[in-house]
């Protein structure tokens, strides 16, 4: 999984510097972004990368009391490095999106 982790990791950092941060795994199957705006809400940010055809983990799911908003868990196993390439792409345009609802 190394390499396709990779180039999640690659993708990330062309696409979603300005927004998330967070480590390469040196193990595992995820990788766990934690949004540098404290008022992204990661919940909201599910169905807008649901609605580009990508599917993220939201933190929520994680905290016991379903208060934590503010991280996503991403999976680097199922794709090939193109199609996590294009999801990264289509998950910065969502998180932008989502930002861009709570300025409004």
């Amino acid at each position: 999984y190394r390499a396709r982790r990779d180039a999640l990791c690659a993708a990330m950092t062309q696409h979603l510097g300005d927004l998330f941060d967070w480590q390469v795994p040196s193990g595992g199957m995820f990788v766990w972004a934690t949004a540098r705006d404290p008022r992204l809400n990661t919940n909201l940010l599910l169905e807008k990368a649901m609605a580009q055809g990508v599917c993220i983990t939201p933190s929520s799911v994680f905290d016991p009391e379903g208060l934590n908003h503010r991280a996503i868990r991403i999976n680097f196993t199922l794709n090939d490095a193109q199609t996590l390439a294009t999801g990264v792409k289509r998950l910065a345009a969502a998180t932008r999106a989502t930002l861009a609802a709570i300025e409004d």
